[in-house]
């Protein structure tokens, strides 16, 4: 979509394998979120980076709040429609494979310091402060200062933490087919994409897994069309993230390898297994932790496995040609595990660990919504109208990250690092919860729709749309909000007088919409007030503490907090 479609801001999250995207639409339409809204195959996901590219058969990307209307409160930032890849009536069986090798570098490599630079910027800060300059004989142990005078350029930590010619690798394979009254299509791919940081000291990298299946069964039809039909999609992935330090300047392994000085060497010269860290080190300012030991030593032994379901299944009913009732059930599952474990090492100066430690995360969560619909399209000589009549229910559920950390592992190996896998099972501390207040958090959203549209000969459009939704994030008396559209389009290369320009002029048309959105997607139960409970200690005479669990309001409740809603006027010409 990048690049060929008008109006449309791509931005990747960051450049770890697996990362993210953030997406606009024609800027920010409402406060707080400005992402648009995704829906595969009909069912409403929070993002598309599960999916395999090369399942997608279309993208439509709808943009004004004319076209998105129909999809209400959550449409205000725009809507990217994606259908995957189904079989077709009469298709004999096709099978596809498609598969890509690659390698991956750093394009512009940072200008570091080497030593004598390092050393010269040093002393000229010294100076500067009124100071004498170093005496680096003095102040590096007397293997580094030899290894500087025979001509050593000290360790430059970018070359060190990065991986040259990180691998990625990606395979796909498809079939997809019909028989009598059955339409099919499968899909399985898998990706593995090495970090050009940390690929071979930590193994960073991101690997995904995804199968999909899409199924139609024919049940009943008759000479003019299919009268009952029943299908499904559905997709799962499977992936793993290793990931390097990216937050923010404490914790960064990048920034810890760019601030790192060149003096440093990368390894013990007595023990070419350990990462170097001796005492020597810490006699002045300018020597910091081995950005590789921190890397290894915190980062090695993190697995986050994640699985992923997404789906729906629905019936049609067509009782008479062109009249279709519908039924769609969607899920949206995930399950996420956070495992890391860290080894007893020691580096010298303050930078060790005299017991291992495990920690041990989970999260899942689910949405589900139900669509039902009726539609019904015909024509009367020039004249073409359809309807459609729906309504909807949406339900979302996020269980918070809960878990616990404890030190001194039976085993003292990462493949055993685990919670119960502990000397003293008693020593798992910090059980509890991370999110946001530390709870699980959920809602729903209710909805009912319609849409009527009508033309004359195909060049005359006019279409209107009316959503009304209920959410469970406001108040009683500010729950629903009303959200309309109308649109209406001139093509205009149909007309008469177009004729003589349609070798070089094949398609044209005027359009024009108005429309309002809203936005609903704030924090639960802002109209009410929370309550938290934490244990309090209060004192009694001089050495008596007395502890007592006691609640407390955890917030402020805003009442009349309600539906933002955003109005879009549109002209364009296609």
């Amino acid at each position: 979509l990048k690049g060929i479609t008008p109006g449309l801001s791509i931005t990747q999250d960051n450049g770890q394998p697996g990362s993210g995207t953030s997406v606009n639409i024609r800027g920010m339409g409402t406060i707080g979120h400005s992402e648009p809204l995704y829906v595969v195959d009909g069912v409403v996901v929070g993002d598309i980076d599960y999916l395999n590219p090369s399942d997608i058969e279309t993208i439509d990307v709808l943009k004004d709040a004319a076209s998105a209307a129909i999809y209400g409160s959550r449409a205000a930032n725009g809507v990217i429609l994606v259908t995957t890849k189904k079989g077709s009536s009469g298709q004999k069986i096709v099978v596809n494979y498609s598969g890509y090798y690659g390698v991956q570098n750093i394009y512009r490599q940072l200008d570091m310091l080497d030593a004598q630079q390092y050393m010269e910027i040093m002393d000229e800060g010294n100076v500067n402060r009124g100071q004498e300059p170093y005496n680096w004989e003095t102040k590096v142990p007397a293997n580094t200062w030899e290894k500087l005078q025979n001509g050593w350029k000290g360790t430059n930590w970018i070359d060190e933490v990065a991986m040259e010619n990180a691998p990625i690798k990606s395979h796909s394979i498809s079939a997809a087919g019909a028989e009598e009254s059955v339409i099919y299509s499968f899909g399985a791919s898998h990706i593995d994409q090495k970090g050009i940081i940390g690929g071979d000291i930590i193994d960073a990298g991101f690997k995904r897994t995804t199968l999909r299946l899409n199924t139609e069964f024919i049940l009943f039809k008759n000479k003019r069309h299919n009268v009952f039909k029943i299908g499904q999609n559905l997709t799962y992935m499977a992936s793993e993230n290793k990931r390097i330090a990216d937050g923010n300047i404490y914790w960064n392994d990048l920034r810890h390898a760019i601030r790192s000085t060149p003096l440093q060497p990368v390894y013990d010269e007595n023990d070419g297994d350990k990462y170097n860290y001796s005492a020597p080190y810490d006699q002045i300012a300018i020597y910091m932790t081995n950005p590789i030991a921190t890397m290894w030593y915190d980062r090695a032994h993190n697995w986050d496995p994640q699985d992923k379901v997404i789906g729906n299944v629905y019936a049609e009913l067509e009782p008479i040609k062109n009249l279709k009732i519908k039924s769609v059930y969607g899920i949206d599952w995930w399950s996420g595990l956070h495992r890391s474990y860290s080894e007893i090492f020691d580096l010298g100066a303050g930078m060790s660990r005299v017991e291992d430690a495990v920690e041990m995360r989970m999260n899942k969560g689910k949405n589900w919504q139900w669509t039902n619909t009726i539609s019904y399209n015909q024509s009367f000589g020039v004249h073409n109208f359809a309807l459609v009549l729906g309504h909807e229910m949406r339900r979302y559920q996020l269980d918070y990250n809960v878990g616990g950390n404890a030190n001194n592992s039976i085993f003292e190996k990462p493949e055993y690092g685990y919670l119960d896998l502990m000397k003293d099972p008693e020593d798992v501390t910090k059980l509890g919860t991370w999110g946001t207040d530390g709870a699980a958090g959920g809602g729903g959203l209710m909805s009912y729709f319609g849409r009527v549209s009508y033309d004359y000969k195909e060049k005359y459009l006019l279409t209107g749309v009316l959503r009304a939704d209920g959410s469970s994030n406001f108040a009683k008396d500010k729950r629903w909000g009303y959200f309309p559209s109308v649109s209406a389009g001139w093509i205009f290369t149909k007309e008469d007088f177009m004729a003589s320009t349609s070798n070089f002029v094949n398609f044209s048309k005027i359009r024009f919409s108005w429309g309002q959105n809203g936005n609903e997607r704030i924090d639960n139960f802002i109209y009410s007030s929370t309550i938290s409970y934490s244990d309090e200690r209060y004192y009694f005479g001089a050495d008596k503490i007395t502890s007592a669990v006691v609640s407390y309001p955890a917030r402020v409740p805003n009442p009349d907090v309600a539906w933002e809603t955003s109005e879009q006027l549109n002209f364009g010409l296609d």
